[in-house]
């Protein structure tokens, strides 16, 4: 890698005449210049220029040698500017992890616009409620609901949402209305298995939190089984506004407790450890924060 620098630095000698023209070109200074070049005579050891105190000139050796360095580095420079317009024209595989609910209601819109903006760019969406090993299976990012991963990737927050406790008309009616956050733990609760049970969930009024620890009598890897459980009067679920706000809206659900502030979930763009995150992986996390900006 040295010796391509040096290289260079000797082509653009040769081309300026001279080492101030060539530290002019190169934003370098001129001492730097010299000596990448008397650096480069001492590695292949054969002097290239001649040095006089009026002007330089090519010794028969670097006249051949100046040959073979232009053609090297002109392709070098093709190589480097092939690489970042393929950076810039997204082209190959795209592969996606998300769970089915939120890929299905959320991403798949925002797939549907980045490819608009982008035809040559293949997409690969993997939908699972299970957590994937992105790095085994391989994939370029996963969106992950819930809470941040505890693992070596890098997790980049696209935007949270709140959480609502919420059960069905017909389940209250033959099992009571809970009044406190300590009265739902007497309920049955349906819980997503990709969480440790019991679960803990805190509960804030008025600057006072309680922290209530929920054991399950159903759990299940998919959230919208968990939904059609609870609307099926099976009991209550601790689940997001964007899943159960129409059902709310429309009565087939009842939100419990609202007065009290629940966490929040995030959502997350989750992608290997990368000093060089790809253009595709980079500019798809751009569209996904622009897209839940203004949901």
């Amino acid at each position: 890698m040295d010796d391509l620098k040096r290289m260079a630095i000797f082509s653009a000698v040769v081309e300026a005449e001279s080492f101030s023209g060539a530290a002019r070109r190169l934003g370098i200074a001129k001492s730097a210049v010299s000596k990448h070049v008397s650096l480069l005579e001492d590695s292949i050891g054969v002097r290239l220029l001649n040095r006089t105190t009026r002007k330089l000139s090519l010794t028969e050796a670097g006249e051949r040698y100046y040959t073979s360095c232009a053609r090297i580095v002109a392709e070098a420079e093709k190589a480097n500017l092939e690489v970042r317009q393929l950076q810039d024209h997204l082209q190959g595989t795209l592969r996606l992890s998300c769970t089915i609910a939120f890929g299905t209601k959320h991403i798949v819109p925002v797939l549907h616009k980045f490819r608009q903006h982008h035809p040559e760019l293949k997409i690969e969406l993997l939908l699972d409620d299970n957590i994937v090993n992105i790095v085994d299976e391989a994939i370029d990012l996963a969106v992950r609901v819930g809470w941040p991963p505890e693992s070596n990737l890098v997790a980049r927050k696209l935007f949270e949402f709140p959480l609502k406790v919420v059960a069905s008309p017909e389940y209250l009616q033959l099992n009571g209305t809970p009044k406190t956050p300590g009265e739902l733990a007497e309920h049955n609760w349906i819980i997503l298995s990709q969480f440790p049970s019991p679960q803990h969930f805190t509960f804030t009024h008025e600057g006072r939190e309680q922290t209530v620890k929920m054991t399950s009598t159903f759990r299940t890897n998919n959230i919208n089984a968990a939904l059609a459980l609870v609307l099926e009067g099976g009991g209550i679920c601790m689940l997001a506004n964007w899943l159960v706000d129409s059902d709310l809206e429309s009565g087939r659900l009842l939100h419990l407790l609202p007065e009290y502030t629940t966490s929040k979930a995030g959502v997350y763009a989750v992608y290997p450890d990368r000093h060089h995150v790809p253009n595709k992986i980079r500019l798809f996390i751009d569209e996904l924060a622009g897209h839940f900006s203004q949901v």
